[in-house]
């Protein structure tokens, strides 16, 4: 299986926890084409203890960077800016000032809230709706405190909310993420999960795991769900057209 597109991947080097240099970076990318990877948005960490990316012109100055190293070394990636965006009181003056990093400068935000901590976010989805801003939620499968309440996922899903899940979050054996197995499946069998995304940041412990997620995708769910979650919902997570072609999982309505 070829042509995944990748909505959360740590690429960039020397930006956060990921690639500690261009190299590194390169290595992650050969790796992203090897493991069927078309297309893949780089999201550094925003706003958390990781992160040295503190605005979208550093990430698009380090993209622009990556992209003609790749160029040079034949690494047929297609590249796309964005950033996983944590959780804090300058968004919405990034917003203002046209400076939200969200994904390939569409009108979706990758969007990581607290695993441990249970805060409604309601209001702020709202108001970022309000601005025309959908957000997609990193990694929800880690979220201890949804086991014990569905009803919230219920209630920001109405607000246009989509979910992303880890691809190693799915399979057995890889490692920490195995922790996360049964939370993550439930995500996709519930019907909650719209996208599926490598969330790698190496070649060792976190690499691609994309083609290994399909595999299992479509033998538990059916390759066309499995095409939706892998292919088609990222898809039009990355472009910039009108809101309702990108429909969730749940029951086919538009996000928007």
């Amino acid at each position: 299986m070829q042509g995944f597109i990748d909505i959360h991947c740590h690429c960039l080097p020397d930006l956060d926890d990921g690639p500690e240099d261009m190299e590194q970076a390169i290595a992650l990318c050969r790796a992203l084409v090897e493991d069927g990877i078309e297309t893949v948005v780089a999201t550094p960490h925003m706003f958390n203890s990781f992160s040295d990316a503190t605005d979208i012109q550093i990430v698009l100055h380090v993209v622009d960077q990556l992209r003609v190293r790749l160029q040079t070394e034949g690494v047929t990636l297609n590249l796309l800016p964005g950033a996983e965006v944590t959780l804090n009181d300058q968004i919405f003056d990034l917003l203002k000032r046209g400076q939200l990093p969200t994904l390939n400068q569409g009108q979706f935000l990758l969007l990581e809230i607290p695993s441990s901590l249970y805060m409604d976010i309601t209001t702020i989805l709202e108001k970022l709706n309000d601005h025309g801003i959908r957000c997609i939620l990193a990694h929800p499968e880690r979220w201890g405190y949804l086991k014990k309440n569905w009803a919230v996922l219920d209630r920001w899903t109405k607000l246009g909310v989509g979910f992303q899940i880890s691809a190693s979050s799915l399979l057995t054996g890889a490692g920490w993420f195995g922790r996360m197995k049964s939370p993550a499946w439930q995500f996709v069998e519930k019907g909650y999960a719209t996208v599926i995304a490598s969330d790698a940041h190496d070649i060792q412990d976190r690499r691609p795991r994309m083609r290994q997620a399909y595999r299992i995708l479509a033998k538990r769910i059916g390759t066309a769900r499995a095409l939706q979650l892998c292919i088609h919902n990222p898809q039009c997570l990355i472009r910039k057209d009108r809101l309702s072609e990108h429909r969730n999982s749940v029951n086919g309505e538009s996000l928007g």
